[in-house]
């Protein structure tokens, strides 16, 4: 690794240079994009199964200790794979997902607007 940048560091170089470096979406690079990317085995070139499982009707992300990897590349890598462990090695283990509301809204009986799902949703002040 030469250089040990943060993603906004380097969705910021990226976005500067959008000739040499077209963003993956109409917008620009983001913090997101980056860590996606950077957290992709795919472009080591294999195929890597099991990232994520389902218990009792739940998505798990599972360790990558525990991932099946293919024991050949399977498309051309983009970065090898001893390189792409060492970015592992600096990268947070996980992003931090969005709070979850546990009581999100529903729709009203009539089908307009919303209504809070339980009272406690909004605490009193």
């Amino acid at each position: 690794m030469l250089h040990n940048l943060g993603m906004l560091t380097i969705a910021a170089q990226l976005n500067a240079d959008p000739a040499r470096y077209p963003a993956p979406r109409p917008t620009e690079w983001t913090t997101q994009t980056v860590y996606a990317i950077l957290g992709n085995p795919k472009y080591t070139g294999h195929m890597v199964y099991g990232r994520i499982r389902t218990r009792n009707g739940h998505r798990v992300t599972v360790p990558p200790d525990q991932w099946l990897w293919s024991p050949h590349p399977a498309h051309a890598p983009i970065i090898d794979r001893g390189t792409w462990d060492q970015a592992q090695a600096i990268v947070p283990d996980s992003a931090p997902d969005p709070p979850q509301d546990p009581d999100p809204p529903r729709a009203s009986a009539d089908g307009g607007a919303l209504e809070p799902a339980s009272e406690s949703r909004y605490p009193q002040a």
